[in-house]
């Protein structure tokens, strides 16, 4: 009898572990890698951008203030034609962190640095992510600056 009951509950706790209880559970936020970026279309709102260096970076240097996002006023909209012709050079005139959308910047090695934006993005807006002359490279010497341009998907 003792052996039969203890089959059961063996079986049940295998199932359960096998299966899982099926609890809902959210889809982890789309990565989008900053390098390429620049000029996509139907970015996802819920999207957390990573910029990768190609050489190791202090990472004190990487903050809110020298990596983040802002929304692109209609007068400041970039075309695709400019965005085609190089434009990803680091514009100081869009990138001020005084207009940035409010995000954590978080780093799991020196060389890959990621904006978390501590909410969705609007729906059918031009944003351009920004990473600074501030940031420092870890032996010596400022990063040159980068801007990326994309738009986020439409509203279903």
């Amino acid at each position: 009898m003792t052996a039969k009951i203890f089959r059961q509950t063996f079986l049940i706790i295998a199932i359960i572990l096998l299966f899982g209880c099926g609890g809902a559970t959210r889809s982890a936020n789309p990565v989008v890698d900053v390098n390429t970026v620049d000029g996509s279309t139907d970015v996802a709102v819920d999207s957390i951008f990573t910029y990768t260096f190609a050489d190791y970076m202090n990472a004190d240097s990487v903050k809110t203030s020298s990596f983040f996002i802002v929304v692109i006023d209609a007068e400041d909209e970039v075309d695709a034609m400019e965005i085609e012709a190089g434009k990803a050079d680091y514009d100081s005139t869009i990138c001020n962190p005084d207009n940035k959308i409010e995000a954590e910047v978080k780093n799991p090695i020196l060389k890959a640095f990621t904006v978390y934006p501590s909410y969705d993005l609007l729906h059918d807006t031009q944003y351009a992510i920004c990473v600074t002359t501030d940031v420092e490279y870890f032996t010596s010497g400022n990063f040159e600056g980068f801007t990326a341009y994309f738009t986020t998907e439409l509203l279903n």
